[in-house]
């Protein structure tokens, strides 16, 4: 059985344009007196002006390609990098300065106990240039300290100060001991600072033994 198929017929229009219409009181009204300049035929679109980036309007990222990098050189001008910075130089100062005062009381001490005058002077500008070495020192190592090589190195190096600071304290003339004793015993507690609390206890323990090795 065949499918019923309509056969579409398209059919053309012969009716005349409408040129006229009728207004509310029935005569007609041409359409051209109702367009502008009698034109009749459609408005053709105005046309928009496309904004495209040529060599001489860049985007700001490509006219600036090193934006990102100055923002980065600028960062020390950041308020927050001030801050930070402020709080390290004072993180520094918390461990510097009561080490300058240690080596100053060290130095006030061998003096007492020697009977020698002090010159207030001289104990000044040793406990500034004290205090010079030890922020160079301690802004070097500090940020390494925790490694255990850095701290092995610190011990060592503990030991070795701790034994020759006994024999010097013991064997040498005073005006030695004047000399050597204060840097020595303000780098011995800087050392103990540094390092953690149980490679303190081995540096110490080490130097007794040798000390009593050595009858010293």
């Amino acid at each position: 059985m065949s499918a019923f198929k309509p056969a579409l017929k398209t059919t053309t229009s012969n009716a005349p344009p409408i040129t006229s219409v009728a207004d509310s009181s029935g005569q007609p009204i041409p359409i051209e007196s109702l367009l502008p300049n009698g034109d009749i035929s459609p408005s053709p679109r105005k046309k928009t002006k496309s904004v495209s980036f040529h060599e001489d309007t860049k985007p700001p990222s490509e006219e600036h390609p090193t934006m990102a990098g100055r923002a980065n050189l600028t960062s020390l001008g950041d308020p927050s990098s001030r801050e930070e910075y402020a709080f390290l130089l004072l993180d520094y100062a918390m461990v510097v300065v009561p080490l300058a005062s240690v080596h100053a009381v060290l130095d006030v001490l061998v003096y007492r106990q020697y009977q020698q005058a002090l010159i207030f002077g001289d104990l000044a500008q040793r406990a500034l240039v004290a205090l010079a070495v030890l922020f160079v020192l301690h802004s070097t190592v500090h940020p390494t300290h925790s490694s255990i090589g850095i701290q092995m190195i610190l011990m060592f190096v503990a030991i070795v100060l701790g034994t020759y600071l006994v024999h010097a304290a013991t064997m040498n003339d005073y005006f030695a001991v004047m000399k050597q004793a204060p840097p020595l015993g303000t780098l011995l507690v800087w050392l103990a600072v540094e390092l953690d609390y149980y490679w303190s206890i081995v540096a110490a323990v080490t130097v007794g033994f040798i000390a009593w090795c050595l009858r010293v």
